[in-house]
């Protein structure tokens, strides 16, 4: 089933694609006691998407964040992917979930992760700020139910790394060729990827390039994690002038959209491939704040 499927029932979901805009996003008028403030998010900045308004958010990203999913809770994700992801999925032993698109013998792989650093399965109300002024709109945070407010608190969204599994459905039902690897574990030190290297390396003996979607911020291309050199910095370079020739007109005239390479990355699943596959990079994909409760995520669509 295509992404333009009914959202399940159990998850209202909203209809309309990413909201697009053509002035800037100012993430920085959202810090930490702006966003935590309950008088300023609930009091005329925080607008709560229903799923029955056409609410700036695509159907599948508003399912997957709808949930919080920490490790061994990745699977509730499952029957969302299946019914947006036009592909059959398939699930190895350590949970993680995959596919091919095109060539049975893929030379590229993509990878993101299903699980968040949530507590406990967690539902998720999301939200978009809706001012004080249009540069300041449409960020999107979530809130969690509490005794103490019809609202909610504020908490983790998840956008580490949801963003990362909607960029991969985009790629994926728009037939772009590769190895989709969807990891469960990568909060808890890369569990899903250390597991399939383990076990069933073979895998990955044509892949020579693993692209990742799991950074924070908009133009990083990721070429080492931890201090160690996952790619080369020509692969870096070479992806990043690539990436910006498809930038559309507005996002060419800002420095900020335009994706250079940095040897600042800390660690997703690609760091456990680079003794394997020879560039392994990861991708800035337009979150910040990650992992704190004022964790948001732009809609640059």
């Amino acid at each position: 089933m295509t992404e333009e499927a009914a959202p399940l029932p159990q998850q209202k979901a909203i209809t309309a694609e990413l909201f697009s805009r053509t002035t800037p996003y100012d993430h920085t008028k959202l810090g930490t006691t702006t966003i935590a403030s309950s008088p300023l998010l609930y009091k005329g900045w925080g607008k709560r998407l229903t799923g029955i308004d056409k609410d700036p958010i695509h159907p599948f990203l508003y399912n997957i964040l709808s949930i919080g999913t920490p490790y061994k809770h990745e699977m509730e994700l499952f029957p969302i992917m299946k019914r947006f992801i036009s592909h059959k999925l398939h699930v190895d032993s350590a949970g993680n979930v995959f596919f091919i698109v095109g060539d049975p013998k893929p030379t590229t792989m993509f990878s993101c992760h299903m699980d968040t650093v949530h507590a406990k399965l967690t539902p998720v109300h999301i939200y978009a700020t809706t001012g004080p002024t249009e540069q300041s709109n449409d960020f999107i945070f979530g809130a969690r139910d509490s005794g103490r407010s019809t609202n909610g608190v504020p908490c983790n969204v998840g956008a580490d790394d949801r963003v990362g599994m909607y960029i991969m459905m985009r790629l994926a039902n728009a037939k772009v060729p590769g190895l989709y690897m969807f990891h469960v574990g990568e909060e808890r030190g890369g569990i899903g990827s250390s597991a399939i290297i383990r076990t069933a390396p073979e895998k990955f003996k044509d892949i020579k390039r693993c692209i990742a979607f799991d950074r924070k911020g908009y133009n990083e291309v990721i070429t080492h994690q931890g201090g160690k050199e996952c790619a080369s910095d020509e692969f870096g370079r070479g992806l990043a002038e690539a990436i910006n020739a498809g930038l559309s007109d507005y996002a060419r005239q800002s420095d900020e959209y335009k994706y250079v390479t940095s040897r600042n990355g800390m660690f997703t699943d690609s760091k456990n491939y680079a003794p394997i596959v020879a560039e392994c990079v990861n991708l800035s994909v337009g979150y910040f704040d990650h992992h704190a409760v004022t964790e948001h995520l732009m809609l640059c669509g």
